[in-house]
């Protein structure tokens, strides 16, 4: 568990003086579990998985991915209409977090040697899709088009980045409470339909809510003989969404 603290801290920007305070611990104490002469208590472990998003799976026993699968719940939230801003916010700090740092960590591993290889191979398995993912969430949520959310989330100090008030604003233009919903475009991109099509129905309709609302009468005037067919596809997607078959 000692390397997987110091590669979340290193992942987070985060100095051990930094990393021990925001956990409630002296930075010796730290310096210590990295080092693996002391063991984190279930309250630093509960403390940093809370704080940070993490994984407690990968945290203890290092299995999974470093922070939470947000996506999974996000799609559920989705389809029941009950997304709020904390949660789109979440997890486009977490993925921007895993970007900044593929580099650093990289560098960092190569001086730990075959134990850092080891580090470096499971990192690489993380952030593999990890700015697609971002960038679709950023399409579905974003007041801003992609090049400028990203230039606003580059300009972001890493202090900024950790305080989820500050992205909930600067992104989404909402604070963290209040409700949102997605446009339309990971759902849509799941079904038979054409990057034209995709466009055509999110620009037809205020969010995905209305899309897959089963009174749509939109559909059949953008889709025409096609209507049936791709309503039909919407039902089974929800419900594979909702049993947790399909993550967006």
């Amino acid at each position: 568990m000692n390397k997987r603290i110091k590669a979340l801290r290193l992942a987070l920007n985060l100095n051990q003086t930094k990393f021990a305070e925001k956990i409630g611990i002296k930075q010796a104490s730290l310096s210590a579990i990295e080092k693996g002469i002391r063991s984190l208590t279930d309250r630093n472990i509960n403390l940093i998985c809370e704080k940070f998003g993490v994984s407690e799976e990968w945290l203890r026993f290092g299995t999974g991915e470093m922070f939470e699968e947000l996506t999974s719940k996000l799609g559920i939230l989705e389809i029941s209409n009950l997304v709020s801003v904390s949660d789109v916010s979440k997890l486009i700090q977490r993925t921007e977090i895993i970007l900044r740092h593929s580099e650093i960590l990289k560098k960092d591993f190569v001086e730990a040697g075959k134990e850092g290889n080891l580090l470096n191979f499971r990192y690489k398995e993380l952030i593999r899709g990890v700015e697609k993912k971002e960038e679709d969430i950023i399409r579905d949520y974003a007041k801003n088009s992609l090049k400028k959310t990203r230039i606003i989330l580059e300009n972001l100090t890493y202090e900024g980045l950790l305080d989820l008030d500050s992205v909930s604003r600067l992104i989404l233009e909402k604070e963290p409470t209040d409700p949102i919903s997605p446009r339309g475009y990971r759902f849509l991109s799941e079904l038979d339909l054409t990057d034209k099509d995709v466009s055509l129905i999110v620009k037809a309709h205020h969010n995905l809510n209305e899309i897959i609302s089963e009174d749509n009468n939109k559909l059949d005037v953008l889709l025409q003989n096609r209507s049936a067919q791709i309503k039909e596809e919407i039902r089974t997607l929800k419900e594979q969404i909702i049993e947790g078959r399909i993550i967006l």
